[in-house]
């Protein structure tokens, strides 16, 4: 009947779709390197414990600076 070919053209171009989309599993390094997002930096060597007042002190200077400048 019509409902089964419509069934089975739908399920078929589901299949199709599936098959164009389906990847490897990726890993997040190549998934940040396809992106672009992978860099490096000069920073300290503890920096993955001391972070917290690094980021602290940069969002300070940057505020002081902006005040500057509106001032």
């Amino acid at each position: 009947t019509d409902r089964q070919d419509v069934k089975a053209m739908i399920e078929a171009a589901i299949d199709v779709y599936y098959q164009q989309v389906e990847t490897a599993p990726r890993s997040a390094l190549e998934i940040f390197q396809a992106s672009g997002f992978v860099g490096c930096i000069q920073a300290d060597a503890d920096q993955s414990i001391n972070y917290k007042s690094t980021v602290s002190t940069a969002i300070q200077e940057r505020f002081q600076r902006s005040q500057l400048i509106d001032s």
